[in-house]
């Protein structure tokens, strides 16, 4: 029923109209200035993997080299092509400024926030909300979650562009089947083309974005089930929606399925925690998300999470358990009660579906604030739903309770923002609220020794090594601080000698390498170490954990094979290059073995790395044509020398 009295009634439908747009307009505006301080702060985490790319062939320049960095590894694997796609929308080159990368997410974002303004008025159409309701509750919804502080680490975090670029399609796919589904009855093309749109031609595009967009025909299941649980089903809606949500829920579990080994096996393989671990820890992680979401705070937010406690059993820590029953309790109430609070029930479901693909089995870190960038829409949905419904006596209250609870959100962000604007205070507040942070404490650590406060960055370089004592990035920190030091170094050689064969994964482990090496051509303080680097590579290689990143594994004995080829030490870098390719083999590093043995003549070795190459030759056939050409030419190079 069409609720009657509101604050707001008097005025007519095209004012009130007008009066939303403009505030919607302002919205937008003051988000683009809330958000503006963090656009000029630096990368962080892992923009390499994602974004540097880029350069790997001196840019993305022309048809070809754009082809590479789609298709080549070690991303063919993740298949977020049109996630990575839109960072060529910042920049062709690599390395690139940050603020292009940021800008272009929070422009997705505010557009985002405009596609959930448009969904909450066809929620609003199937409430049988009136047109006073349906205007407030969606300026209030979208500018919840807009505004909302825990999405500004989403957005600023540029990496995260592909969870962004995903939620796109989400709520435009949920926009389109609404569309069609409330039009199916009446006219049957129409409806349908509209969910055949959403359920596969949407589906597949989020998916290529980034994977959890697979989940979309789940979140139709949940609204069939709650908000439009009372509409008229069609005989060509059951069959649409046979196909359109069971052929990609199946698709899915056919590809978890085929990669059952690298999702839920090898994906602990470099984790300090198991799989049970995993899921146990989730409940609290689960129920410290939907405390930020519901009582947003200044404390703790950020992208430094990596100390959160690991549940080691259902009691340790008691409030394991705890979470679990409290989790369980609110499905149950959501499921039983969903005709007499369909908003709550569908706020409190979308919330868990939106949760599990990174928040249950798949071997990911326990903890990051993006993964509620499309969970939290439910919450923010039932929160504006019941910020329009108030009590008669509280009507006068109503505006006001709105308006004090977005201009809160909006200073968390703000706040938050600023902080991303200067780097160094960004990790200060991160080591207040998480001192045990690897991460943070190891940015603290390059910002000491790059302002030259070496005493205290060997104090931090012990921190680290106590918090991360099967980590080599430490060791290779507190290496470095010995030679600017003038320390002897024979002891910390050692010690790193000792610890890469028992190394875990390491994502710093190049740029730690890097740096070690930097201070060692300046200070000449491994002069006399001449197998050092060697012996260091093949350490990291014998590790099961170190390798198991492919990706960080391969950029750490890169690193040192260029460094000896630098130092005229080709045959040892060749060794090296040798052993990596027999435990992590790729067609772009036999070929780089192919061609060092070349030039060392030595044809046998040179060969057989050719060999390799053939056997791991690129699916795709840009890359595939450039790899054949090069080997055609080393195989002609080593005819000659026979």
């Amino acid at each position: 029923m069409k609720d009657s009295a509101f604050p707001i009634q008097l005025l007519n439908e095209r004012r009130l109209s007008i009066l939303t747009a403009a505030g919607f307009l302002l919205l937008l505006l003051s988000s683009l200035w809330l958000y503006w301080p963090g656009l000029s702060g630096t990368f962080l985490l892992d923009h390499e993997l994602w974004i540097g790319p880029i350069g790997s062939h001196g840019g993305v320049v022309d048809w070809e080299t754009f082809k590479l960095y789609l298709f080549e590894e070690p991303f063919k694997l993740h298949n977020r092509y049109l996630g990575r796609l839109t960072f060529l929308i910042d920049d062709q080159y690599w390395p690139a400024p940050p603020f292009n990368f940021k800008r272009t997410s929070l422009l997705i974002h505010l557009l985002n926030g405009s596609l959930l303004f448009a969904l909450c008025l066809q929620i609003a159409r199937i409430l049988d909300l009136s047109k006073n309701r349906s205007w407030g509750f969606a300026l209030a919804a979208s500018a919840i979650w807009i505004l909302h502080p825990l999405n500004h680490s989403t957005v600023l975090y540029a990496s995260q562009r592909m969870t962004v670029v995903a939620a796109f399609f989400i709520l435009l796919a949920l926009i389109t089947y609404i569309a069609g589904r409330t039009r199916i009855v009446q006219n049957p093309r129409f409806g349908a083309a509209l969910i055949v749109l959403s359920l596969f031609v949407l589906t597949a595009l989020g998916v290529l974005s980034k994977e959890i967009a697979i989940i979309i025909p789940l979140y139709v299941i949940l609204l069939e089930f709650t908000l439009l649980r009372n509409h008229d089903r069609s005989t060509l809606w059951y069959w649409l929606a046979s196909i359109g949500i069971g052929l990609p829920l199946l698709l899915g579990l056919i590809y978890g399925f085929t990669r059952w080994e690298g999702l839920f096996v090898n994906s602990y393989l470099f984790r300090d925690f198991t799989l049970t671990e995993r899921l146990l820890t989730q409940g609290r992680v689960l129920a410290e998300y939907q405390r930020l979401i519901i009582l947003p705070s200044l404390e703790g937010l950020g992208i430094f999470h990596d100390d959160f406690a690991v549940s080691r059993s259902w009691l340790e820590p008691a409030s394991t358990l705890l979470a679990w029953i409290i989790h369980l309790m609110l499905i149950i109430v959501a499921v039983v009660w969903r005709h007499r609070i369909p908003m709550i029930s569908f706020a409190i479901l979308f919330f868990y579906i939106g949760h599990l693909l990174e928040s249950t089995a798949i071997g990911l870190e326990i903890y990051f604030e993006h993964r509620n960038y499309v969970p939290m829409l439910g919450i923010c949905l039932a929160t504006a739903y019941y910020l329009m419904r108030p009590r008669k006596h509280l009507k006068i209250l109503w505006p006001l309770t709105a308006m004090s609870i977005v201009l809160l959100l909006a200073f968390m962000t703000r706040v938050n923002t600023t902080v991303w604007e200067d780097p160094e205070l960004q990790i200060e507040i991160a080591l207040i609220d998480h001192p045990e942070s690897k991460r943070a404490q190891g940015y603290w650590l390059e910002s000491l020794i790059a302002k030259g406060s070496l005493s205290k960055a060997n104090s931090v370089a012990n921190t680290l090594i106590d918090l991360s004592p099967n980590l080599i990035s430490p060791y290779l920190q507190k290496a470095t601080l010995q030679c600017l030091t003038g320390k002897d170094m024979q002891p910390q050689i050692s010690k790193l000698l000792m610890i890469a064969p028992l190394s875990g994964r390491d994502t710093a482990a190049a740029g730690n390498i890097r740096n070690l090496m930097i201070a060692s051509d300046s200070l000449g303080c491994l002069t006399t170490q001449s197998n050092f680097w060697l012996e260091l590579g093949q350490g990291l290689l014998s590790s099961e954990r170190f390798t198991a990143d492919v990706k960080s594994a391969q950029s750490a004995i890169r690193m040192i094979t260029s460094y000896l080829s630098s130092k005229d030490m080709t045959s040892v870098s060749a060794e090296l290059m040798e052993e990596t390719l027999i435990k992590i083999p790729s067609q772009k590093l036999a070929i780089a073995v192919a061609r060092i043995y070349t030039y060392l003549k030595n044809v046998e070795r040179a060969k057989n790395a050719i060999r390799i190459a053939k056997e791991l030759r690129p699916p795709f056939t840009a890359t595939r044509e450039k790899s054949d050409m090069t080997i055609n030419n080393l195989e002609k190079k080593i005819a000659q020398i026979n």
